[in-house]
C-alpha cells in the first residue's frame, strides 16, 4: 500500500511540473505575439473592434508619431492658421526640418480653424518656399486638417499664426484655450506679400527653436 501511495505522489509531482512548464511556455508565447482582439470585443456602429488596453493604437496617432518612431517621445508644437494650407504648414515643415537637424526632442504639427475655406492640399507659396530652402515635404502632413480640442490638448505649445485673424476664431470655437496660446503676426496672402510673410515666419520659427534649446 505504501509503495502504491508513493507511486501516486510521484505521478502527481510529475504532472504538476509538466503543467508549470506548459503554463510558462504559453505565457511566453502570448507576450511575444502581442495583444489580440478579444473574441467578445464590442464593436461600434462602423463595425470596428474596440481597442483593448495595451493594444496598438498607431492608426489614431498623428503622422509624425507612429509607434517605434523617435518622435513618439518628443514634445509638440501646434501651429494654427485659417485653412491649414499656407502659413501653418510652412511653419510646421521649417520647424521639423531644423529640429531634426539639431536632434531636438521637439516636433511640430499643424491645423486649421476653417479648412472649408480653401481647396487643395498645400499652397503653391509654401511648396515653392520649402523647395528653395531644400526642405522636404515629409516635414509637413500630407493634407489639411481641421483643428479639434484634442489637438490643443495634445500640444505642449500652441501658436496662432496671426493674432488679429485667429484669436477671435479660436475664441468662438474653443473659448477655454484663448489664454493658453501664443500669437504671432503673420497675415494672410490677401493682406501681405507672401515672400515677406514667409521670411518673417522663418525668423520666428528659428527663434522659437533657439528658445526651446536653452
Amino acid at each position: 500500500m505504501a509503495g502504491a501511495m508513493m507511486e501516486v505522489e510521484s505521478m502527481n509531482a510529475s504532472g504538476s511540473f509538466i503543467n508549470n512548464v506548459l503554463h510558462a511556455w504559453v505565457s511566453f508565447a502570448m507576450r511575444v505575439a502581442g495583444p489580440r482582439e478579444h473574441p467578445g470585443a464590442m464593436r461600434g456602429s462602423s463595425g470596428a473592434a474596440a481597442i483593448l488596453p495595451g493594444a496598438a493604437t498607431n492608426a489614431a496617432r498623428p503622422w509624425w508619431a507612429k509607434a517605434g518612431s523617435r518622435a513618439t517621445k518628443c514634445r509638440r508644437v501646434l501651429f494654427v492658421c485659417t485653412g491649414n494650407y499656407y502659413r501653418s504648414r510652412f511653419a510646421e515643415a521649417v520647424f521639423n526640418h531644423h529640429a531634426e537637424l539639431r536632434k531636438m526632442e521637439w516636433r511640430a504639427f499643424s491645423r486649421g480653424l476653417a479648412t472649408n475655406l480653401v481647396r487643395g492640399k498645400l499652397s503653391c507659396h509654401t511648396r515653392c518656399a520649402l523647395a528653395r530652402r531644400g526642405i522636404k515635404r515629409r516635414h509637413t502632413a500630407a493634407g489639411r486638417a481641421q483643428l479639434k480640442e484634442a489637438d490643443l490638448a495634445a500640444a505642449d505649445r500652441v501658436i496662432l499664426m496671426d493674432r488679429s485673424e485667429h484669436l477671435e476664431m479660436l475664441s468662438e470655437n474653443f473659448p477655454a484655450w484663448v489664454r493658453r496660446v501664443f500669437c504671432w503676426n503673420m497675415p494672410d496672402v490677401r493682406v501681405a506679400e507672401p515672400d515677406k510673410v514667409i521670411a518673417g515666419m522663418e525668423r520666428e520659427v528659428l527663434a522659437l527653436l533657439d528658445s526651446l534649446e536653452r
